[in-house]
């Protein structure tokens, strides 16, 4: 019997410990970059925030190997401001990219890149930018490695 009880300790308390990793121990790719920002890639099926979200901004366009900036379908403004308690921004495409991408992110507050044209990347149906500044306004990028692709879906901030 103490054999039974300790086997159904150890499993319970291994299954808390996984449960405790996160999504990010889930995560296709992630990317930390030396400015303290990480950049985490999700795959169909991965990204699942539980939390209660607002939409920011939906976005439909055509990228190109040419640098474009996510734009508002709602306001036409490529800035996302961070509220002065959110650190995050999430985009969520309605369909994975089909080739892979680059990515740039400007800090229109400081004037600066905090990501500049990185990648390739293969992106899945998500894309969290964490470690950012509270408060700050931001533009979010990308570019194709040579083809024409559409893309859509919503951006996040938290």
């Amino acid at each position: 019997m103490k054999k039974f009880k300790r086997l159904i300790t150890m499993t319970l308390a291994a299954v808390m410990a996984v449960s405790t990793v996160g999504i990010a121990a889930f995560a296709k790719e992630t990317v930390t970059y030396d400015n303290g920002i990480t950049m985490t890639i999700y795959d169909e099926g991965e990204y699942d925030k539980t939390i209660p979200r607002t939409v920011d901004m939906t976005f439909s366009q055509k990228l190109t190997a040419t640098l474009s900036y996510l734009r508002s379908l709602e306001t036409s403004s490529y800035i996302m401001t961070l509220s002065s308690d959110e650190t995050e921004i999430d985009v969520l495409f309605d369909n994975a990219p089909s080739t892979m991408l680059y990515n740039t992110m400007y800090d229109v507050t400081n004037d600066t890149y905090v990501i500049d044209d990185q990648g390739p990347y293969h992106y899945g149906k998500a894309v969290t930018y964490s470690g950012l500044t509270k408060g700050h306004k931001y533009k979010l990028g990308y570019r194709t490695t040579g083809a024409t692709i559409s893309v859509s879906g919503t951006v996040n901030s938290y």
